[in-house]
């Protein structure tokens, strides 16, 4: 009775095994650990949030692979064997007697990390992996990782080889094994052309340096040869065309020519292959993922309903109009082609100007938004007429050149984004200012604000660390020009008037802060590398010139380096004064 009872229990009673599925081990303890079995060591970031996540998905992948071991690496080993790897936090680490093999990105999906386990499996059995004779059969094999390397069983071991050192920069790739025809069939012989252009290549291993290989990069569906090279796979990994992401369109010196299509199918991937291939000096793929960053860009926009065109610099706010070239014609895999490859030529010889996004000129609603904001402020101002509104203008990207530029005023400009909230709590003061400038029949000034988020222009911006940013631009040498370094508020605004102006300033400010002052220009001096050399020869000058006024050589420090740095951009300026 008991024996039955006991037999009954065990079917509810699970297994504990002794061992845990994911201890925490040192360096030194995996290493050991290796001598018998394959271990993958999870290295693991100081408080990631995701940590917990982590280590669950990994204890629930450990149960389906009983010949390999999984661990977490102790803080201090993860630090140490991450560095020693060169690579950064989380990502895996693979041993096998006493030496760590590979290094591996930890990956955005658990399905990458089964696809290496069973690669490792498959390799400590000594089992010849699956053969894929047919390409269907390929294209149903290929895995969710991006990349995925294509071998004959005779060549496995160095595909493996290969494998493995690519993990730190590519992550975790697949590997697949196919028959000698279809890697024939896929690359045929006598490909003296590839051999050419790879013969100053570092090759790894030179007896493997005729072996040849498959790549088949996931994001535009491309199979393309490579061969024993980690230099070579890294440059073949780059897509020929995009899925565009953020990181895409945020570079200032990428142009990017993007389609927006409801659907993604062949003719749509045979037109962007084909430009890609023509014009690498663009970044080219579709554009569904960014059409929250391309609100500013209708202007430039052509196209059917289901198919449209643009070529842009987001960060520069500069796009090309494509109208004349696609107009509302229907999508035509041929036709557009065509017309694509001469747009992108025109572009590259200059014969298509590139265009700026703007608002539109004379807002009446920014009127009304200056009007409701100087009659809610402290003073009140209920007499705003309408020559106020030629005083303290809305510029837009179309007329920002002219108006900085404007020979007869001097120029205070105010730039802002909408969505910064400084620049809201600022505007009203910087409005109010003006009103009192206005007041005063200052007409040698005039006063400007733009978003800079919805308008570009020819001129380029000011250098800004931020917003809001306010500029001074004199009435003739305009490149003579200067921001406010420290206080956005009125005194700011009075102090930049009476630095630069040439005209008499009937306001006065208090002292300046001699801590707030000093702070405040250390923090851009800290970062005065990060400023473009002009902007930065002017930061230098100002911190001279507010050391003079508080009498103190060593206001910013006066270790021999900082000084030596200041001297020797003043003499830049001075320099750059007499060009």
């Amino acid at each position: 009775m008991i024996l039955l009872l006991f037999s009954i229990l065990q079917i509810f009673i699970p297994y504990h095994d002794p061992v845990p599925l994911l201890p925490v081990l040192t360096d030194y303890e995996v290493t050991e650990l290796s001598k018998h079995t394959p271990v993958i060591a999870l290295a693991l970031a100081d408080d990631d949030q995701f940590n917990i996540e982590i280590i669950q998905d990994i204890e629930e992948i450990a149960t389906y692979f009983v010949d390999i071991r999984f661990s977490i690496l102790d803080p201090e080993s993860a630090d140490y064997v991450s560095k020693e790897q060169d690579g950064p936090l989380p990502s895996l680490f693979l041993y096998h007697e006493q030496c760590i093999l590979a290094s591996y990105l930890y990956p955005d999906s658990n399905s990458f990390i089964l696809s290496l386990c069973k690669i490792i499996q498959t390799n400590l059995r000594n089992e010849n992996p699956t053969e894929i004779s047919t390409l269907p059969q390929l294209y149903l094999s290929v895995s969710s990782c991006p990349f995925t390397i294509l071998t004959t069983q005779s060549n496995y071991p160095q595909a493996l080889n290969l494998h493995q050192r690519i993990g730190s920069q590519l992550g975790i790739i697949d590997l697949l094994n196919i028959s000698n025809s279809l890697m024939h069939q896929l690359f045929p012989k006598n490909d003296n052309n590839q051999k050419n252009e790879n013969e100053n290549e570092n090759i790894l291993n030179e007896n493997d340096e005729e072996l040849v290989f498959g790549l088949f990069r996931k994001e535009d569906k491309i199979i393309t040869n490579i061969r024993f090279s980690v230099k070579e796979l890294i440059q073949k990994s780059i897509p020929v065309y995009r899925f565009l992401m953020a990181t895409d369109i945020l570079d200032p010196s990428n142009l990017v020519f993007s389609l927006f299509s409801h659907k993604i199918g062949e003719e749509e991937r045979e037109f962007l292959y084909k430009l890609s291939k023509s014009f690498p000096n663009f970044i080219i793929g579709f554009g569904g993922l960014i059409v929250d960053y391309i609100s500013n860009f209708a202007e430039g926009i052509s196209g059917d309903d289901n198919h449209q065109i643009l070529v842009f610099n987001l960060p520069n706010g500069v796009f090309y109009d494509s109208f004349k070239y696609f107009g509302n014609t229907q999508f035509n895999l041929d036709e557009w082609t065509n017309q694509a490859i001469k747009m992108l030529n025109d572009i590259n010889e200059n014969i298509l100007l590139r265009s700026y996004i703007s608002e539109p000129e004379n807002d009446d609603e920014a009127q009304s938004e200056v009007k409701n904001i100087l009659k809610s402020g402290e003073n009140a101002h209920v007499d705003v007429n309408d020559e106020f509104y030629h005083y303290c203008v809305k510029v837009v990207g179309k007329n920002y050149e002219n108006f900085v530029n404007d020979p007869n005023h001097e120029i205070v400009m105010l730039y802002k984004k909408e969505d910064c909230p400084f620049c809201r709590i600022f505007f009203p003061e910087f409005l109010e200012f003006t009103k009192e400038c206005f007041d005063k029949n200052m007409t040698h000034l005039k006063f400007g604000y733009i978003d800079i988020t919805k308008n570009s222009s020819p001129k380029p911006f000011p250098y800004m660390p931020g917003v809001p940013h306010v500029h001074f631009f004199p009435k003739l040498n305009k490149s003579d020009d200067y921001p406010i370094y420290v206080e956005r508020n009125r005194n700011g605004l009075i102090r930049l008037l009476k630095e630069n102006s040439v005209f008499d300033i009937p306001f006065e400010a208090p002292e300046i802060d001699k801590t707030q002052y000093s702070v405040e220009l250390m923090k851009l001096l800290m970062n005065s590398n990060e400023i473009p050399e002009e902007a930065q020869a002017k930061l230098f000058q100002y911190i001279v010139k507010v050391a003079d006024i508080f009498d103190d050589p060593n206001l910013f420090g006066d270790d021999e380096e900082n000084k030596g740095e200041i001297s020797h951009n003043d003499d830049g300026i001075q320099e750059n004064n007499e060009l």
